[in-house]
């Protein structure tokens, strides 16, 4: 050691800063390597559980966690040999037989021995009333989970063509969503279930849910690929174990977030998002609740063919992606919703970008938030531009866990909406479509369980020029009314913006001309005949009398009706007439002008009726005004 330290008192300082930075590569590429844990290590949460785990301890009812899958096969089909390859998967990840289990406050993973299996199958064409049922494997306890989920679904059949969620019918279809939406018991290691539905002598619907802490929608592929290939290979075939599991990329990614491996990342986020409000409120159909809860809508969104090819060519020409497009597009329509020009839009990532995690199942998804900030007078294709920088810039960085952010830019959580944003957009790929396992044809399919946390969400896949997904909505906020016109000034902008790209954002269409129509001439057009000659207090005095227990005005929870209001306002009225002077003179009559100072309420109406009944006009005056004015 002495010597080291003589060799190294020798170095000039340039030469010592070479050494030192040699030492630090050599650190960081060691630190790269996600290699197997030790025996016997404390396996902690990765930071993606961690913020599910607080998630489900806010809202331990809501069900918001679950993800799930449905696979329908025609044919001839074993659920026992279903079942076997499905064991074999869950050996196969450590993850699908991990507990999550809390020491001291502290939460961990318990990885278990074998797994606690949660296997249904349920022959509902034995009878339609009632459905028999046997519950192999299946584990008790089941406490409800809260968050935000994936959806990801399948269908297939044999001969023919392949089936898609609409073949299943309404019946099943309920089945298998109320077994998807049924709760996980976290600390029990059964994360995992499946249910099997036999529809019919030769139709079989696969559901598969679990819970996110152990999975994505990129984990529910891998797994049901990996069953289906476990089922056509036949039970005797063995499922090699990977070296690697995902407690070991969660111990890694810890080492990683301690040693401050990421602090340059987090620097670049807090520099990109210093001072952008955190909060975007779109106006919907009803107030935000005080607390938010995970239950949405689903509203089918479709790209018209001849448009997609348009954002391939804009893109082209912009030197971006068509993600980008699509993305400028979603971000101008929120400006243009809201009168906000600086928020951020969430766009989910994989952070399955290292060989070695390609086939590992667990849960992956990062957040980014993608800051938008823009003026109006900005043209579509500059924003567009700016876009992919912010975006370029965000998938650089893309490995800071969105909990670290939040932690640094949430000084406190406001339960009435997610962090950070309420908004996300994603474009990705289309998973494959259809494909043949032991003689069976199946093809992709949606299966939504309603439990988006966002305000909305605009998800897209896209299949060569095919390009189609849906938005998720909150119902606490937006009906499908609402949703179905936000859809289609989505389309209409996005036109607008491929016509003329030059066009700056505030003048880019929402409206085609129909709509156009009816919004400036159709909406006011309010002539109507009326009693030109009657005074405002006479007609109100003519609905009291034609439905005189309707309801005529409401403030926060007191009420009057017509007959109520009328008879209110005639006693101020005779009140008022019955003011003399020292002379006797009346006060208030014709052309008196009687003053009023209240606060908003039902006081306010019945002295401003009471008034025009006594003959006078009113002035209003402000109770903030100061005394002397």
């Amino acid at each position: 050691m002495t010597n080291i330290r003589e060799k190294l008192a020798r170095l000039t300082p340039e030469q010592r800063e070479a050494v030192a930075a040699r030492i630090g590569r050599r650190r960081d590429a060691r630190e790269a390597i996600i290699a197997p844990r030790p025996s016997g290590t404390k396996v902690p949460l990765s930071s993606v559980q961690e913020r599910l785990w607080l998630m489900e301890r806010l809202d331990p009812e809501g069900g918001g966690q679950n993800i799930a899958g449905v696979v329908s096969v025609s044919g001839e089909f074993d659920a026992q040999r279903m079942q076997r390859a499905m064991q074999a998967v869950q050996k196969k990840h450590e993850i699908l037989r991990t507990a999550i289990r809390s020491t001291q406050g502290e939460p961990e993973q318990v990885v278990l021995q074998d797994p606690v299996t949660d296997y249904r199958y349920i022959d509902h064409c034995s009878s339609s009333e009632n459905p028999s049922e046997n519950g192999y494997g299946r584990c008790d306890g089941h406490d409800a989970v809260a968050g935000m989920g994936n959806d990801i679904a399948f269908a297939a059949q044999g001969d023919g063509e392949a089936a898609d969620a609409t073949d299943i019918s309404p019946a099943v279809m309920d089945m298998m969503k109320a077994e998807a939406a049924r709760p996980f018991d976290m600390s029990s290691g059964c994360l995992f279930r499946m249910v099997i539905i036999r529809a019919s002598a030769s139709l079989h619907h696969i559901m598969v849910a679990m819970h996110h802490m152990v999975g994505d929608g990129g984990s529910i592929a891998i797994l049901l690929g990996e069953a289906w290939q476990a089922y056509g290979n036949g039970p005797a075939s063995a499922m090699q174990v990977p070296d690697l599991q995902y407690a070991d990329y969660a111990v890694w990614q810890r080492r990683r977030l301690v040693d401050g491996s990421g602090d340059a990342g987090l620097a670049y986020w807090q520099t990109e998002l210093k001072g952008m409000p955190l909060r975007l409120d779109l106006p919907g159909i009803r107030n935000r609740p005080l607390v938010a809860k995970a239950d949405s809508g689903r509203f089918p969104v479709k790209i018209p063919p001849g448009m997609a090819l348009r954002v391939q060519q804009q893109a082209v020409r912009l030197g971006i992606t068509p993600f980008n497009v699509y993305l400028a597009a979603y971000a101008s329509l929120l400006m243009r919703f809201t009168g906000q020009q600086d928020f951020a839009v969430g766009v989910p990532v994989s952070l399955r970008n290292r060989p070695e995690l390609q086939t590992m199942a667990g849960c992956f998804v990062n957040m980014l938030p993608v800051r938008m900030s823009c003026t109006q007078d900005a043209s579509f294709g500059t924003f567009a531009q700016s876009v992919s920088g912010c975006m370029l810039g965000a998938l650089q960085h893309a490995d800071t866990p969105f909990e670290q952010l939040v932690a640094r830019l949430v000084s406190e959580r406001d339960l009435a909406c997610t962090p950070v944003f309420q908004n996300v957009f994603s474009f990705e790929r289309a998973p494959e479509s259809q494909g043949e396992t032991a003689g069976i044809r199946w093809r992709f399919s949606e299966f939504a369980l309603g439990n988006s946390a966002y305000d909305i969400s605009l998800e897209l896949n896209y299949s060569n020029e095919d390009v189609s997904g849906w938005m998720d909505y909150s119902r606490a906020l937006f009906d499908r009314d609402w949703v179905e016109r936000f859809v289609g000034c989505f389309l209409r902008l996005l036109e607008s913006g491929l016509e003329a790209p030059d066009t700056p954002l505030s003048d880019l269409a929402l409206l085609d001309g129909p709509e156009r129509d009816q919004v400036l001439y159709r909406f006011n057009a309010t002539q109507a005949d009326y009693p030109k000659e009657a005074l405002i207090h006479e007609l109100f005095e003519q609905q009291a009398g034609r439905e005189p227990e309707a309801l005529a005005v409401e403030y926060e929870n007191e009420r009057l009706t017509y007959a109520q209001l009328n008879a209110k306002a005639n006693q101020l009225a005779h009140r008022l007439r019955g003011l003399r002077d020292n002379s006797g003179a009346a006060l208030v009559g014709p052309d008196a002008l009687v003053a009023i100072s209240v606060e908003r309420g039902l006081e306010m109406v019945v002295g401003l009726l009471g008034i025009l009944k006594a003959g006078a006009a009113y002035v209003p005056v402000d109770p903030e005004y100061p005394e002397d004015r």
